[in-house]
């Protein structure tokens, strides 16, 4: 049976049962800035599953319902105005748009070639489940969509696992529903457990971001949504681990290393030879909160830079010990958590001084065209949640493919998306074909591809 919490949201939360969905949830500061993030990126993200067989639309149509009635924060749009951000509970009726069932599908319309379609953060509900199924023979493609301004990654892998899991509930009992979940979404674990002494000097460690090069682009604007995909063997994988071991440091510091030089590679740019160039990466502030709850759509994920000294003559072997130095250095000095100080002291200001905060970055992007990239390791995925599903005829359905299909960019920015399942290490770039060139696309991918250790090339 799910995991049924009922602590409280605390001071974030305001739930009366007799109002019904006239309720509210306090706006974080996190969840702020993600939603005013759309004017770099499109934040939706999706978590594709995909089965050999084929589920039975009704009990997953039911199951994510029953999600959304479990978890009331899901049942809601984001509303803004210049003095206030918070979320809002929707009109009931509306709650059905969450499932869309999409019959005879040609590969084509079939992601992660091309992704879902975005999700609305100021309509609601903040997740969305498409069931793809192909026009012929063949099992179903399932994704769970989540705007980044309700939730990260690790938000939106907690509440796909929740779904399937009350998917076999229903399997066992139609008239199975789960309990309330509350869980709490605020910042003020953080709070409690750090004082501001802590957080101060957590931010005083935090690097300025400073944007040194991009990805190559056409021009500032829209395109069709694209996503560009390669995967690494368990063969492939086992001999990067190798390299890892061997060096001290992780499959994360290696695809930082590979990052760093396939994108090198991408740009053709003389100006990059010997120079520091930097990328984002990312850090879960559930690492700071002990007893985090199993389900947790919450936005607590960070960026933190890392620089290298990039070059033609640069290779793994180079450039990999210096960024497990950095990375285990930032580890063990609270990395990440001076962001929640910044936050909180700009959201402290008020609506309007965000607002011109995110006017000052556009404009920065605009005039110097830089952005460094960006890679967010979601991990590994664990088969488990979505395992020993019921399908249509009974048979019990296992996926063979789980992946992260990540938000897609705009010029000039880009972000690569890492995850694992089944011991195969999945690469995702999501982009807008026409600012950004196939090409340029290609030969990134290419790149990154040739540098993974166990290339044939």
């Amino acid at each position: 049976m799910p995991d049924t919490h009922n602590s409280g949201f605390n001071q974030n939360f305001n739930y009366d049962p007799a109002s019904g969905h006239k309720c509210r949830f306090t706006a974080e500061p996190f969840d702020i800035f993600n939603v005013f993030f759309e004017r770099i990126y499109d934040p939706t993200m999706h978590l594709m599953v995909h089965y050999s067989g084929r589920v039975d639309e009704e009990i997953l149509r039911r199951s994510v319902l029953l999600t959304l009635e479990s978890i009331p924060f899901l049942s809601t749009a984001f509303v803004e105005s210049d003095k206030e951000c918070f979320w809002e509970r929707i009109d009931p009726e509306r709650l059905p748009e969450a499932f869309v069932l999409h019959r005879g599908c040609s590969s084509e319309e079939i992601p992660p070639g091309k992704p879902p379609k975005p999700l609305d953060v100021r309509s609601g509900p903040q997740i969305r489940v498409d069931l793809f199924r192909p026009e012929k023979s063949g099992g179903d493609l399932i994704t769970i969509t989540c705007h980044h301004g309700a939730m990260d990654a690790r938000g939106l892998a907690d509440i796909s696992g929740y779904i399937f899991t009350v998917y076999r509930e229903l399997c066992r009992d139609s008239g199975f529903r789960p309990e309330i979940m509350t869980p709490d979404r605020s910042l003020a674990r953080i709070y409690e457990i750090y004082p501001d002494s802590v957080l101060k000097d957590a931010l005083s460690e935090e690097e300025t971001i400073t944007d040194t090069w991009n990805f190559p682009f056409l021009y500032h604007g829209r395109g069709e949504r694209r996503i560009a995909r390669r995967d690494f063997s368990p063969e492939r994988l086992s001999e990067a681990k190798e390299v890892c071991r061997r060096c001290g440091g992780t499959v994360n510091d290696l695809l930082i290393a590979v990052f760093f030089l396939a994108f090198f590679r991408a740009r053709d740019d003389p100006s990059d030879e010997n120079r520091t160039n930097a990328l984002l990466t990312s850090a879960d502030l559930r690492r700071y909160i002990p007893d985090i709850e199993d389900c947790s759509p919450a936005n607590l994920s960070v960026a933190y830079e890392i620089s290298v000294i990039t070059g033609s003559n640069s290779g793994i072997e180079e450039i990999l010990p210096g960024i497990i130095a950095v990375t285990k250095e930032r580890k063990e000095n609270y990395v990440g958590l001076g962001s929640v100080l910044f936050y909180r002291n700009l959201y402290d200001k008020g609506i309007p001084r965000i607002k011109e905060f995110f006017d000052g970055m556009i404009s920065s992007y605009h005039e110097s065209e830089l952005k460094n990239p960006v890679l967010s390791n979601i991990g590994v995925i664990s088969g488990e949640k979505f395992s020993s599903i019921p399908g249509i005829n009974g048979e019990l359905l296992s996926p063979y493919d789980v992946c992260f299909l990540p938000v897609v960019c705009y010029p000039p920015g880009f972000l690569l998306t890492a995850s694992t399942f089944n011991g195969t290490l999945s690469v995702l770039t999501g982009y807008e074909s026409g600012p950004y060139v196939e090409a340029d696309i290609n030969r990134f991918m290419e790149a990154f591809d040739d540098l993974f250790p166990g290339s044939q090339k």
